[in-house]
């Protein structure tokens, strides 16, 4: 068995990840305002990470080129230059790598972020609220299996339910007080009951 499953309604652990998720909700936020203000539409950022993609919508004129427009301070996605979200075609930017105004403006980024759980402030290989959350309990976060690694995987459902999905390491698997182990068929009947809840509540 390459995981094992758990979950728990221990509120000091639902409350440590949601903490996490407002922290990483605040940088979203923050880094979509300041993206707006230099004239881009959308933001591409995955947690915690400093790594950020800029998208803009195409302008009619622009709709049958494969990259966006130059940009200063900005370079073109060259390997995947576009997007595609409620109809609209969108170009992505990221900030140039060698440009003094890309350098200033990366620093006004980084200067008004909140900033990331003091658990990813070392090198990790994902800065999401998944591993900040699994580091921060003493929870496997991440396991190389051969050719590719493991992560961990925690979702928040209805009801204040958490649900981890932890790779087995080479240590002792250890099990926190408070949370109940699962078989794979349990732990995916919980979500599906979580989706299938979220699901009526839209109709």
């Amino acid at each position: 068995m390459m995981r094992y499953f758990l979950k728990t309604s221990d509120p000091v652990l639902v409350q440590s990840y949601r903490q996490l998720t407002v922290i990483e909700s605040a940088r979203w936020k923050y880094v979509k305002q300041i993206a707006l203000s230099w004239g881009f539409d959308e933001v591409g950022m995955t947690g915690f990470s400093r790594h950020v993609a800029f998208f803009k919508v195409a302008a009619e004129d622009d709709r049958h080129n494969r990259v966006g427009p130059s940009i200063e301070g900005f370079r073109p996605c060259r390997k995947n230059p576009t997007s595609y979200h409620n109809d609209e075609r969108y170009f992505r930017y990221y900030f140039h790598g060698r440009n003094k105004l890309a350098t200033q403006l990366q620093k006004q980024l980084d200067e008004g972020m909140p900033p990331a759980p003091k658990e990813l402030s070392g090198n990790q290989f994902r800065y999401t609220v998944d591993s900040a959350f699994c580091i921060r309990q003493g929870l496997p976060n991440e396991h190389f299996a051969g050719n590719k690694i493991l992560y961990s995987m925690v979702y928040l459902l209805r009801g204040d339910i958490l649900l981890m999905s932890l790779p087995v390491t080479d240590e002792k698997v250890v099990i926190p007080k408070g949370c109940e182990e699962l078989t794979e068929r349990a732990w995916g009947a919980e979500i599906d009951k979580h989706n299938a809840a979220v699901g009526g509540a839209k109709d």
